[in-house]
């Protein structure tokens, strides 16, 4: 199966943080480092007690760097949190995609 996103699926992450070897403060604020692993299976189908062992896709795998910039606004406010994700695929990438292609994945986390 080629599916990359589906109604039903199943996943396990593991982070290992660095910060601990590599802390490093940027405009009084922290930049945290950190591994990650990602391992999942998805489908797009309806899930019964009939099928459930058959429409799930193979497992898919990935694996990378990452950091966490922490900004603390306000003493009261909980901090803001920025990510930057550099998965490389261990497994399985989609049909145009190469396993070392260049992806990234932003986030943010919110203030209140």
């Amino acid at each position: 199966s080629f599916n990359y996103s589906g109604k039903s699926g199943v996943a396990i992450n593991l982070e290992i943080d660095l910060s601990k070897y590599f802390n490093v403060n940027f405009m009084n604020n922290e930049l945290k480092p950190y591994l990650f692993s990602d391992a999942g299976i998805i489908t797009n189908k309806d899930i019964n007690s009939s099928n459930f062992t058959e429409i799930f896709t193979d497992l898919r795998a990935d694996a990378g760097f990452g950091i966490n910039y922490t900004i603390k606004p306000l003493p009261k406010m909980k901090p803001l949190v920025l990510r930057l994700d550099l998965p490389l695929f261990l497994n399985r990438p989609p049909a145009n995609e190469e396993y070392l292609e260049f992806r990234w994945i932003f986030g943010v986390n919110k203030l209140f």
